[in-house]
């Protein structure tokens, strides 16, 4: 994609993004800028969403997920019936 392609397309996303999707997009270009691409937003997170979160990370190391191929099999499969 050429780079005034790229100016657009973002441009767009940005015209588009709700006010959640504004603030994340403005602090993950802001760190990006900053050269502080290490910051995962973690402590940003409310203790009740890094609690759901942790606890979906152990289920998963645990081997209780789905991987995504075969999620997304499903939802393919359900689509085109």
């Amino acid at each position: 994609m050429k780079t005034e392609a790229i100016k657009f397309d973002l441009h767009d996303k940005i015209d588009h993004a709700d006010v959640h999707q504004l603030e994340d997009l403005h602090a993950l270009v802001t760190n990006y800028l900053k050269g502080d691409s290490a910051d995962n937003g973690w402590d940003t997170l409310s203790k009740s969403m890094q609690d759901k979160l942790s606890k979906s990370i152990q289920q998963v190391d645990a081997g209780l997920g789905t991987p995504a191929r075969d999620v997304i099999g499903d939802i393919k499969s359900n689509v085109l019936i």
